[in-house]
């Protein structure tokens, strides 16, 4: 599964998609931690004390390996939105993969890598998407397996739909808090799920009592998970790397919610690769030129591609 955490800028959504990551591992998934949210904390919420490579700086060594030897499109000519072909490399969450290789840390059972923080260079000159545009590559060109979790964390509020990566996941987790503010986050992301047809699992955060649960479900509907007053998950955000099986109880059925409510997703790879080409070729009228509609290649089946290696692997 392919899942990203969205919501409000402190809504506490890097805290849970971290607890998530950890949950899964424990539960035996693979887990892949990819960090696209302009503050890049979601490492150091895993416990990684080190300094991940930054994807999105390295975005031209990313875009040569994944075209391989597809024909359709040079280098220099190839976009964060171009779809693969015949030709293309794929990653996969495999300890040797060449993403896995290179990008990645492991930091107890799971790998997290990240788009990397604004160079300075940058600063007031282009927006932080550049940079996620290897993340948007990167899911573009991935075959998961069914036991893998991939997670991302993405920016805050309605920007996560100001790229393509939203439409490169299996289903979005809101986190939504008993406010007002956070509440109208949802309000902007229910058209663009509705519209694109994409899963939208709303999980409530700090939920105090049944007051603030009644509050955000007349808004939203039933909840997927409810996360209360927990001293775990407020260490956590103090930085304090208390260890994950010491999470309470109460929490970890929370998790448990929302591991099973996700698993529940079908992943289609038709679906996926139907969505990135729509979202490919409007970028060909809007900034990237005409030419790029001649990117995605017409034999070329995701579909058929990911299942041929899926059925070869196992």
């Amino acid at each position: 599964m392919r899942i990203a955490f969205v919501g409000k800028g402190g809504s506490g959504k890097t805290t849970l998609a971290s607890l998530f990551s950890q949950y899964a591992a424990k539960n035996n998934s693979r887990v892949l931690a990819l960090d696209a949210d302009i503050n890049q904390h979601l490492a150091s919420a895993l416990g990684y004390t080190g300094e991940l490579k930054s994807m999105g700086e390295d975005i031209d060594t990313i875009k040569g390996y994944l075209r391989g030897d597809n024909p359709l499109f040079t280098l220099s000519g190839m976009h964060k939105t171009t779809p693969p072909g015949s030709g293309s490399h794929f990653v996969t969450l495999d300890e040797a993969d060449w993403f896995m290789d290179r990008y990645t840390a492991e930091v107890d059972g799971m790998y997290v890598a990240g788009a990397g923080a604004i160079p300075s260079g940058n600063v007031g000159v282009r927006c932080y998407h550049g940079l996620n545009g290897a993340i948007e590559l990167l899911l573009g060109h991935m075959i998961d397996r069914a036991e893998d979790t991939v997670v991302v964390d993405m920016t805050a509020g309605a920007d996560a739909f100001s790229s393509s990566l939203f439409a490169k996941v299996d289903a979005l987790v809101l986190v939504v808090e008993p406010t007002m503010k956070s509440l109208s986050v949802y309000d902007q992301f229910l058209p663009y799920t509705k519209e694109y047809d994409i899963p939208l699992l709303v999980v409530g955060n700090k939920i105090l009592d049944a007051e603030d649960k009644q509050f955000v479900e007349q808004r939203v509907g039933a909840l997927v998970a409810c996360i209360g007053n927990s001293l775990f998950v407020r260490a956590r955000e103090r930085g304090v790397m208390i260890d994950f099986n010491q999470i309470d109880q109460a929490l970890e059925s929370q998790l448990a919610a929302i591991f099973e409510s996700v698993s529940s997703v079908p992943r289609d790879w038709a679906v996926l690769e139907r969505k990135s080409h729509l979202f490919h070729k409007r970028s060909v009228h809007s900034w990237a030129g005409v030419s790029v509609e001649t990117h995605i290649d017409p034999h070329f089946s995701l579909e058929r591609y990911a299942r041929g290696y899926l059925r070869q692997v196992s």
